[in-house]
């Protein structure tokens, strides 16, 4: 299902809607994409140029049109119009609300000459009352019976497209629906109204919505905002020339005197949402005195403004309005050009805070840059995304952070990570100028060079831990030119590990990216070599504390390497770490399965090993009914030990005999693979389904592993859990010395927490029956006939099944 709406609505539509969902925000054209749209609207080449560039030269005009339906209005006006541009300085053309006004007077001049001029201000009127009483009941949609029948009049009798019309199928019947032709003009024709009200009607009204639209009811912003650029003074006297109608002094009075409590008060400083409504008012209303006096006002509490959007029109708000500020507490610009830095260059120097993203900035644009951002200032983060820069280009950003008072966090994009920028990017870690986070990644359209060491290079401190986090990522080239990308042999993702200390040599440094340079080259047949050289380099590192590695592709021979590596965990005898493969390949590059181990604290152990593998695919051969009974597909499997130090593993056969158990449980016995597993304390299988032999093997299973504490059975995907905990896993946490055992619902939430919360009641029981009982730790529990208390309990489930 794919619903439009405008970005405030995100939240409430995710509580409406099941997951999975993805949001995606129209960001509005670029400067490309408006001349592209300009080209396509004129038929004639010529026109479409010389339109664009009369538009372009009027700027707040050439910002509107980033927003898709005012770019369709404004070639509209034009079109209808080829005076326009003459018209447009005449009559103060400076507004979004102005655009409107334009092209509804055009409309009406070029659609509605069979109206007289009173018949046209009724047709407004009863289109501003439509709309009106349609926004304040969040109605998009009219019926026939609801819509005036002035406005139906004018429908039949021009071609006047205020409103569309299409049919609606119900049941049994079919039903003829209304609407604007966007919101935007609903929204208008809602704002005009107030132009034909009397004072007493329009005050009770306007401050009614003045209250609601701050409690809440934020989709009444934009009538607000039309407001303000009716109350504009070319706005009102072109309204008045026209239909002798305008806003009048006592409404422009009510709304100035609202602005100036508003923004007097911190609910602005705390909502970005409603500060950009601040600053979008001011600049439709176009009067310098109140703009000065809304923005001395509003200083006495931090102005603090972030733009999150790329409407150029929101940039040119914000420079007309800050211009009159003698200083900005913070500024955040999220997706900013060069070009909107430089309009917002006065108001960026005036700002205490700064937090500063720059898309597609060129080595050309590095020095406006630097100059825009100014100096001595408290640097939040500095990011340009996609801005290929050079090393020259690296190098002047990061000698210019010397100059502020502190830098937070800061992003380069870069042609390519070299030798050469990774050095800039090291000594400048040696100085502390940067304190969260230091960042370089290659461009988008570069990330296909041999040239680069890796696609991302990133230190991060951690305040909390007292230590410093370093990872870099390999990306694995693409080989075709679909988008997605094409993963060919061995290839690694990414090396995180992060310590107190971090320095290292500059020789140490080359030699750790030279390695990871090597991992990317996924078909290189001395792959496991790189491993190795990896491995050796890690136990250098100062005083590390955590490791992470992540691969797309690994064979069973290069991941052997490395669960042995942390197996064993030579000189690393305090270090947390994680290992993930997305797809571990058998012998003849078949795709097996996921795998991850990592290290968790447990309550009766001080530290286990973790190791997780799921099937991508769990395959299995046809097999008959009492076939399938008794032996089930296993679909995940999860193993919990600790370290063996001095012990030696055959990780390749592990991973060998455990790959062949995705295949048949008939022909390479689980239960007889989990013996061999030195020192097994905590099991977990996902089986596809757990017939009464099965589960008397697993009890079997239960009493030949002495060092087993806990085991659980996932059936069908967690519909129905088997599960048994005993020993020390009990006696740590609730001190007693007996069985736990339960059949039936998930008491234990072991999966997804790793804790062991017994859970005696439910709100819900999925399974019925479902049983927990205590048993003494005693040889003897072994010895009932396990086979028929699960026969029984299965009759008893089938009976329970329909109730």
């Amino acid at each position: 299902m794919h619903v439009a709406a405008r970005s405030v609505a995100a939240k409430k539509l995710t509580k409406l809607f099941k997951h999975p969902q993805r949001f995606t925000e129209i960001m509005g054209f670029s400067e490309n994409g408006i001349q592209e749209y300009f080209q396509n609207f004129f038929e004639n080449d010529e026109r479409s140029r010389q339109v664009y560039e009369e538009v372009k030269a009027n700027g707040t005009l050439y910002a509107a049109c980033s927003i898709p339906v005012m770019c369709w209005l404004v070639c509209s006006v034009f079109k209808e119009k080829s005076k326009m541009s003459k018209r447009m300085n005449k009559s103060g053309f400076r507004s979004t609300t102005s655009v409107f006004v334009d092209f509804v007077f055009i409309l009406l001049e070029h659609h509605c000459q069979s109206l007289t001029e009173s018949q046209q201000r009724d047709l407004l009127k009863d289109l501003g009352q439509l709309a009106h009483k349609g926004i304040l009941k969040g109605r998009v949609l009219f019926q026939r019976n609801k819509v005036p029948e002035t406005i139906l009049n004018a429908l039949h009798s021009t071609s006047i497209p205020f409103l569309c019309t299409f049919y609606y199928r119900d049941r049994i019947s079919v039903k003829e629906m209304f609407s604007f032709m966007h919101l935007s003009f609903q929204e208008f024709f809602a704002a005009l109204l107030y132009t034909f009200l009397d004072e007493t009607e329009a005050e009770l009204k306007l401050e009614k919505l003045l209250s609601d639209s701050l409690q809440g009811g934020y989709h009444l912003l934009p009538i607000v905002q039309f407001l303000f650029g009716l109350s504009n003074k070319a706005v009102s006297d072109l309204l008045m020339k026209k239909h002798q109608q305008a806003v009048s002094h006592a409404t422009c009075a009510q709304l100035d005197k609202w602005l100036y409590e508003f923004v007097s008060q911190n609910t602005i400083r705390l909502n970005a949402h409603l500060s950009n409504f601040a600053l979008q008012c001011l600049y439709e209303v176009n009067d310098k005195y109140m703009v000065q006096n809304a923005m001395k006002i509003w200083e006495t509490n931090g102005v603090e403004i972030e733009l999150s959007s790329s409407n150029m029109t929101d940039y040119h708000a914000a420079a007309h309005c800050l211009q009159f500020c003698r200083r900005i507490r913070s500024l955040d610009l999220q997706t900013s050009t060069v070009e909107n830095l430089k309009m917002l260059e006065k108001a960026v120097r005036k700002s205490d805070k700064l937090c500063l993203c720059v898309s597609h900035a060129s080595d050309n644009d590095v020095a406006d840059l630097i100059l825009a951002v100014g100096d001595r200032k408290d640097l939040r983060r500095l990011s340009v995304e996609d801005g290929a820069l050079t090393d020259q280009s690296v190098r002047k950003i990061m000698s210019a952070l010397h100059n502020h008072r502190s830098v937070g966090s800061v992003h380069l994009s870069v042609k390519t990570i070299n030798y050469t920028n990774t050095e800039i990017f090291m000594n400048l870690l040696k100085t502390n100028v940067v304190s969260e986070k230091l960042s370089l990644c290659v461009a988008t359209k570069c990330r296909n060079s041999e040239e680069n060491l890796c696609s991302h290079l990133e230190l991060q401190h951690n305040y909390l831990d007292r230590c410093r986090a370093f990872s870099i990522s390999v990306e694995p080239k693409k080989l075709d030119s679909d988008d997605a990308l094409i993963y060919s042999g061995q290839t690694f993702k990414s090396i995180y590990f992060c310590g107190s200390d971090l320095t290292l040599s500059a020789f140490a440094w080359r030699k750790f990216l030279q390695i990871t340079s090597n991992l990317k080259k996924g078909e290189n047949p001395e792959f496991h070599k790189n491993i190795d050289a990896l491995l050796s380099f890690l136990p250098s590192m100062p005083d590390l504390q955590n490791v992470n590695l992540a691969a797309k592709n690994l064979s069973q021979k290069c991941a052997a390497k490395i669960l042995s590596f942390f197996y064993t965990r030579p000189t690393l005898e305090h270090c947390l770490f994680w290992f993930a493969v997305d797809s571990l390949k058998g012998m003849g590059e078949e795709d097996i399965c996921s795998l991850l181990l990592s290290i968790r604290n447990g309550h009766y152990v001080e530290n286990l090993l973790r190791l997780d593998l799921k099937p991508h695919v769990c395959s299995f051969s046809p097999r008959t009914t009492q076939s399938m009974e008794s032996t089930p597909v296993l679909q995940e499997i999860s193993l919990r030990f600790p370290f063996m130090k001095g012990d030696h593993v055959d990780w390749e056969d592990f991973l060998r005999r455990l790959s062949q158990l995705w295949k048949s449980l008939e022909r390479y016995p689980l239960l007889s693979f989990l013996r061999s597993v030195p020192d097994l304390t905590e099991v977990m299988l996902c089986l596809s389904s757990l017939h009464e032999i099965w589960a008397v093997r697993i009890l079997s299973f239960l009493q030949a592993c002495p060092s087993l504490q806990y085991l659980q059975v996932e059936v069908d995907n967690g519909s129905e859990n088997l599960g048994i905990a005993r020993g020390n896993v009990l006696r740590e946490v609730y001190a007693v010395r007996e069985v736990l055992f339960f059949l039936g619902c998930h008491h234990l939430d072991w999966r997804k927490s790793g804790t062991f919360n017994i859970q005696y009641t439910l709100p819900d029981h999925e399974v019925v029956p479902c049983i927990i009982f205590y048993m003494g730790n005693s040889p003897e529990i072994y010895n009932v006939d396990w086979r028929q208390f699960f026969g029984f309990y299965h009759k008893l489930k089938s009976l329970t099944e329909h109730l």
